[in-house]
Order: structure tokens, then C-alpha cells, then sequence
């Protein structure tokens, strides 16, 4: 008896606390709107002109795929999932939401609501699994063809509307820094779709990998050119980083300490997602460097990977557990993690959107690379890139 007891009690963190939490947010916010976030430099602001500093989750649900899965399991269409996770989400004192697989098909009214009315924003991965993608070796291939196009556009079709979508983003998960031609092609079709839609301008960015060679030029090239043909935010990815995660490198903290430095001069929004799968017990140390002094004047934020633990590839990064499908059982890394949120305070220190100037507002200049993707493609698309020329975008006849 003793020991369910014991059991039951570690399965939720002040739960009276975060509902009446809940409860109190909600009849606040029950008719008001979350207003879009708006971007000014480097910088993403609250329409109030207060910055908007990301605390970010990864955010999957406890149906998530098995390894090999073709199946997409959507976070946002479900319901019940979201009522009995937004509590804790505010409890963490998180403000976005990082999902990377979209079902087109279904209704997100319910939950897209819910998360508004916390105060908390989305951004949509476009390049994610879709009805078309393939197992082979294990692994799960998305075509680079016309289907992805069809998806980029069908998921902004589906999240324009709602004023808590803060953004679009591509992923380079693949590690083929030969393929960054083809997602600035991308990023210019639906830039494009959107603006032909008549869309409010949603940011469209790029997740990339955080320490991989190479990796600074694909940055500069993805930030080149006009803003048409440009990326509106960048996502520095350490979970992608197999050797940093699974060492931690003192908790990802060594790996985060040149960031400031290197994107000092990056004239859009930069931000990091983090965790560590090598330990349950994570500590978060690499907070205080993100959203401290030196990191908070460069970077905007950043994503903990991730909520639960992910299924499909077998990493050990969940802050919290499902017990029996309706309780939350959060790990220790939850309350470190709540701790160390609890210790930082980077828009205290920084201007409104009326005080800040912003250093930096031209792009990129053009890396003098020759990526080139060759013009009969499996996408269908003509990619051109030469010296320091941006890519141009055609469809093969």
C-alpha cells in the first residue's frame, strides 16, 4: 500500500498548484486574443513591444511512432493530450512549442485555442513525414519531390489562421549540407505561396545542426540575398549533434559558449535547442549560458528536446512520462529544468522594440561555395546557384 502511495505521489509536481494555475489563465484569458509575434532585427518582439525570449519545448505525445513508422502522429490534433499537458507546459513557464509532424487532414482548432489561451506559440516544421514517405534501411525517407511541395503550402494553409502560429521552419536533418540549395529553394516557393495567398507574413527559418562542419557558411548562404529569398530565423540544433548530446559536453554548455560570439553579427533572430539524452537527471547548466548575459544579447531563447521521450529514434531526452494515458509523471529533469528557468530573467535586461536598434539589418553576404543540385532532381525543381549569386527557383517542364 505504502509503496503505491509513494508510487502515485511522484507521478505529479505541485499538481492542486498547476491547475488552479490552469484554471486562473484560462478565465483570463477567455477572450483575448494571443497577438502575433513581430520580428525587428535580431530580436523577436510581443506586440506590447516587450521581447519575446523563447522557452521552447519539442513537443511530442506519448502515441509518437515506433521506429520505422510511416505513420504521422499530429501533437496538435489532440485534445485531451493538450488539456492534460498545457498545465504542466505553464508550469515549466514555456511559451513555444517546436512540432515537427503535421497532419493536414485533421482539425486543430481545440488545442490551438487552449495553447493561446496560455500564451503559448507554435512553430510548424514544413518538411516533415508525410503520406508519401517511404521506409528503407530502417529509417524513414521523405521524397524530395512535388508531394513535399504540396505539404510546405497545405501546412500553412492549416496554421495561418490562428494568431499563435509564430512560425514555418526547414530542417536539415539529413546532414547533407548539398542539399542546402534545394531548402532555400523551398523557403523561396512558399515565401512566395504565402505572399500569393495573401497570408499575414508568418517568419519562415531553418533548424540546422550545431557544431557540424560547414555548418557557419550554410548559415550565411540560407541568410543571403533579399528578403524574399532569405530566412527569417535560425534554429541552432544540438539535439541533431549526435556526439554533443550523447556526451553532453558539461551539458551542452562548452559547445553554446561561441555561439554569441559567432552570431554577433546575424541579422535575424537566432535561438538553440538543447537536452541531453545521456542522463535522465540533467541538470539544464546550459540555461544559465542561453539566456544569461552574454548569450541573451545575441540569442532569442531556446527548445528543450524534448517533452517526451521520442519513439521513433529511441532517445532518452522526455522531461516527463504518461501514466496510464491521463496522468503526467515528470522525471527530475523537469524540475531542474523548472529551476533553472526560474533563475533567468533576459528580458528584464533588454529594450522594447521602441529602444532597440538593431546593429545589424542587412543579410548575409553570399558564401563564394558552389552548391549545386542537379537539374533533374526526384523535386522536379531547377535549382541554380553559382558564386555568389542567390538560388533561383524554376519548375522543369
Amino acid at each position: 500500500m505504502n509503496a503505491c502511495r509513494d508510487r502515485r505521489s511522484k507521478e505529479h509536481v505541485f499538481p492542486s498548484f498547476l491547475i488552479f494555475w490552469f484554471l486562473v489563465s484560462r478565465l483570463l484569458l477567455a477572450n483575448a486574443e494571443t497577438t502575433p509575434i513581430v520580428i525587428k532585427g535580431s530580436r523577436f518582439f510581443y506586440q506590447n513591444g516587450t521581447q519575446f525570449f523563447i522557452r521552447g519545448i519539442s513537443y511530442s505525445n506519448d502515441a509518437r511512432s515506433a521506429p520505422g513508422s510511416t505513420v504521422v502522429i499530429d501533437t496538435i490534433s489532440d485534445e485531451l493530450s493538450c488539456t492534460r499537458d498545457i498545465p504542466y507546459l505553464q508550469g515549466l513557464g514555456v511559451n513555444m512549442l517546436s512540432v515537427r509532424d503535421v497532419d493536414v487532414n485533421v482539425d486543430h482548432t481545440s488545442c490551438m485555442n487552449q495553447l493561446a489561451a496560455a500564451g503559448i506559440y507554435v512553430m510548424f516544421k514544413v518538411d516533415g513525414q508525410t503520406a508519401q514517405s517511404k521506409v528503407r534501411n530502417g529509417s524513414v525517407i521523405t521524397p524530395f519531390d512535388s508531394s513535399m511541395i504540396e505539404h510546405n503550402q497545405a501546412v500553412v494553409d492549416v496554421y495561418q489562421k490562428y494568431s499563435n502560429t509564430l512560425g514555418y521552419y526547414f530542417s536539415g536533418e539529413r546532414n547533407r549540407m548539398d542539399e542546402t540549395p534545394l531548402y532555400k529553394a523551398w523557403l523561396i516557393h512558399l515565401k512566395e505561396y504565402i505572399k500569393k495567398k495573401g497570408y499575414r507574413s508568418i517568419p519562415v527559418g531553418f533548424y540546422r545542426r550545431g557544431t557540424y562542419f560547414g555548418q557557419d557558411d550554410q548559415a550565411q548562404y540560407l541568410n543571403c540575398g533579399p528578403h524574399d529569398e532569405s530566412i527569417d530565423f535560425l534554429g541552432v540544433d544540438f539535439e541533431m549533434d549526435s556526439w554533443a548530446i550523447q556526451h553532453c559536453v558539461d551539458n551542452i554548455t562548452l559547445a553554446l559558449y561561441d555561439l554569441p560570439a559567432r552570431y554577433s553579427n546575424y541579422s535575424i533572430p537566432s535561438f538553440v535547442v538543447y537536452g541531453c539524452a545521456q542522463n535522465r537527471n540533467h541538470t539544464f547548466s546550459e540555461v544559465e549560458t542561453i539566456y544569461g548575459d552574454s548569450g541573451s544579447k545575441i540569442m532569442s531563447g531556446g527548445v528543450v528536446k524534448e517533452w517526451m521521450d521520442d519513439r521513433s529514434t529511441g532517445d532518452n531526452l522526455g522531461l516527463v512520462d504518461i501514466v496510464k494515458g491521463t496522468n503526467i509523471s515528470v522525471r527530475p529533469s523537469y524540475n531542474a529544468l523548472h529551476s533553472q528557468f526560474l533563475a533567468v530573467h533576459p528580458s528584464s535586461k533588454l529594450p522594447t522594440v521602441d529602444l532597440y536598434k538593431p546593429t545589424n539589418t542587412a543579410p548575409s553576404t553570399c558564401p563564394t561555395l558552389h552548391w549545386e543540385v542537379e537539374s533533374k532532381n526526384p523535386s522536379g525543381l531547377v535549382v541554380y546557384k553559382g558564386g555568389s549569386s542567390t538560388t533561383k527557383l524554376t519548375t522543369s517542364s
